[in-house]
């Protein structure tokens, strides 16, 4: 009697998906303003982000609490700064980590057909296949 094969186990395709990156970023927006003081674009590009402290797109400090990737760099003591940032911050971290978890699987289950119907005929055909709201 013949031996039978292992069935093959069938092959995801791989898709960005739009609102787990929005989920992501939001995320690392919580974090970044409780530890650094600063928004994911201020905390990554400095005083270049929209919103930072200086006037157009030049070099420089923040300003004011918040801290840069570079001005971490340029002084570690900022590493103290934001470990007892993020310690007395905690609290207001877990929160609204919870908050946003809840949001967003409360609005997906909520707005199910709208997405589907902007994912049906908008995503699909501008992005392809691989990208899924």
């Amino acid at each position: 009697m013949a031996r039978r094969g292992r069935r093959k186990a069938p092959r995801r395709r791989k898709s960005f998906s739009i609102l787990n990156a929005l989920e992501s970023l939001i995320y690392a927006n919580i974090i970044t303003e409780n530890v650094a003081g600063a928004n994911v674009a201020q905390f990554v590009l400095g005083n270049q982000a929209p919103g930072g402290s200086g006037s157009g797109w030049n070099y420089g400090q923040l300003g004011g609490s918040g801290q840069s990737i570079a001005e971490v760099i340029q002084d570690p003591s900022l590493l103290m700064v934001m470990a007892n940032r993020g310690s007395s911050n905690f609290v207001n971290i877990v929160a609204q980590s919870f908050m946003t978890g809840i949001a967003f699987r409360f609005g997906k289950r909520l707005m199910r057909r709208q997405l589907s119907s902007i994912s049906r005929n908008l995503i699909k055909p501008a992005l392809g296949a691989g990208v899924r709201l």
